[in-house]
């Protein structure tokens, strides 16, 4: 596991080296990428924010939701996107898939991920293959993909299409896994989605690293870039706990990557 560092420049391109307009932050969900990655996207303030599913009915800010919503909250939470691609010098890109809740499906029926990956399959390697026509192929972005923590099925289905076309993905990109917050928040989510992650990559290792938010006014811009996304926050995930990985031992906030270590700028030292 690599040592954790301070959320400075020198420090995360140690370890990814320098951002590159070409990046990819791939979000199942709008918010996904702000909850999980937030303070490492306005840092390194280059690349492009795809969402996958962004067609949805849910709030959290209201008592009752209906499927009648669906057209002012999907028009809702691509406006919270756009807020926080903005803030972090994003493009931001949108699919057109509805969530799982728009599709009639449990979010949390993880059976139905390989129905949910070949819904996105086509448009989404589009997404992703398409801007490296033409480019140099020792130049590799980062592609930042769920880990699946959690265990949604729209986590899952993007996960699963990253991971089937890795081989060739990573001729183009350089892979790594973010863990989903507020979800790995739960040390049993946590662990349960890590392991699944470990046997779809067929046992290759992975190295850790974090980008320590020990700081109050880190922990601060933090909430403050989640607080963009303010149709889906209830109580429970206001905190900046909800948003803190549960490693073992004293959980200091910080936002994770597991990455292969062949991709990786350098090891700090």
């Amino acid at each position: 596991m690599l040592a954790a560092r301070p959320p400075d420049q020198a420090a995360i391109e140690s370890v990814l080296g320098a951002a590159s307009h070409d990046d990819i932050y791939l979000s199942p969900h709008s918010d996904d990428i702000c909850f999980s990655l937030g303070c490492l996207a306005r840092q390194r303030h280059a690349g492009s924010l795809i969402t996958v599913f962004p067609i949805s009915f849910y709030r959290a800010d209201q008592t009752s939701i209906n499927a009648g919503q669906m057209l002012a909250t999907t028009r809702r939470r691509l406006a919270e996107d756009a807020a926080f691609a903005q803030a972090c010098g994003l493009g931001a890109n949108v699919l057109d898939y509805p969530d799982a809740l728009a599709r009639g499906q449990g979010p949390f029926d993880s059976a139905q991920y390989a129905g949910a990956s070949q819904l996105i399959q086509g448009k989404l390697i589009a997404a992703l293959m398409g801007p490296t026509v033409g480019r140099r192929p020792t130049s590799r972005p980062w592609l930042f993909c769920p880990a699946g923590i959690g265990a949604h099925v729209d986590h899952l289905a993007v996960l699963n299409i990253v991971i089937r076309g890795l081989r060739q993905l990573r001729t183009h990109y350089r892979v790594a896994f973010y863990e989903d917050l507020h979800y790995a928040a739960n040390n049993v989510r946590r662990e349960r989605g890590l392991e699944v992650l470990r046997q779809w990559l067929g046992g290759r290792e992975l190295q850790r690293w974090s980008l320590i938010l020990d700081r109050r006014h880190q922990q601060e811009a933090k909430l403050q870039l989640v607080g963009l996304y303010s149709s889906q926050l209830t109580p429970a995930i206001r905190s900046i706990r909800a948003y803190t990985p549960a490693v073992p031992g004293p959980a200091v906030p910080h936002e994770a990557l597991w990455m292969f270590q062949e991709d990786m700028h350098q090891l700090p030292g």
